[in-house]
């Protein structure tokens, strides 16, 4: 008896054990998730960066503006946001967002080269221009 009751016991502690690596395992999974998202982000900020001093006849000359296909990537653009725009707004403005994170009331709207919005109560609270366009 003390035998099958010391079995029943040692399952329970590694069913307990696997149960909680699986979940540590998963936080760190979306933490890793999370930093690679940032790594690719400052690839692309690094390459835009590096062709636009490539495309440069010169160094030093400020090259002329050239039309832009997509409104988001018009600094112009982005400094018409104000607070509380609604989303219909800032998509009128800005275009169709790259990606969407919803939380509750909170939602926040993430365009290429790290350019976000955050809107809470479906209002714009603040934002970040894209990094590349300044």
């Amino acid at each position: 008896m003390k035998k099958g009751v010391f079995i029943v016991f040692l399952l329970v502690c590694v069913l307990n054990v696997n149960g909680k690596d699986v979940n540590g395992q998963e936080g760190r999974l979306q933490e890793l998730e999370k930093r690679i998202e940032g790594l690719e982000m400052r690839i692309l900020i690094l390459e835009k960066t590096i062709s636009g001093l490539l495309s440069s006849e010169k160094v030093g000359q400020v090259s002329e503006s050239k039309p832009i296909g997509k409104p988001w990537e018009d600094i112009t653009v982005w400094r018409k946001l104000k607070r509380g725009m609604s989303k219909q707004e800032v998509t009128r403005l800005l275009g169709e967002a790259h990606r969407i994170d919803v939380y509750s009331t909170f939602e926040e709207w993430h365009y290429d080269m790290g350019g976000h919005i955050s809107f809470d109560s479906g209002k714009v609270s603040s934002w970040r221009e894209p990094l590349y366009l300044e």
